[in-house]
């Protein structure tokens, strides 16, 4: 997916549904995509426990996880991991988002 692309897929989102986290777009995707979040959560590779941390921003992915999340879902991991750090700059009390560029 092209950059503008991506800047464009997850602008139409935040429009849509307002600021996006990294644990609502992973619960759009589960919803859309599977019949059951055990479903979601074994596609993953976690326990649905952990699937359940994420989906309600109780935990936060590194950058390497949400990538990898974003990957194993068919997803572009630039987005996931935006979403992922501007998660953790705002919680630690920042109100910053955090947008990607590819390093030359």
């Amino acid at each position: 997916m092209s950059t503008k692309k991506e800047m464009a897929a997850s602008e139409r989102l935040e429009k849509k549904l307002g600021k996006l986290t990294f644990g609502d777009a992973l619960r759009a995707i589960a919803e859309e995509d599977f019949e059951s979040l055990a479903e979601c959560s074994k596609k993953l590779g976690m326990k649905p426990p952990s699937l359940h941390g994420y989906l309600t921003g109780k935990r936060i992915p590194t950058p390497e996880l949400a990538g990898k999340i974003a990957k194993k879902l068919g997803h572009s991991p630039k987005v996931f991991i935006e979403l992922a750090l501007t998660d953790s700059v705002k919680r630690a009390g920042y109100k910053f988002a955090v947008r990607l560029e590819k390093s030359r």
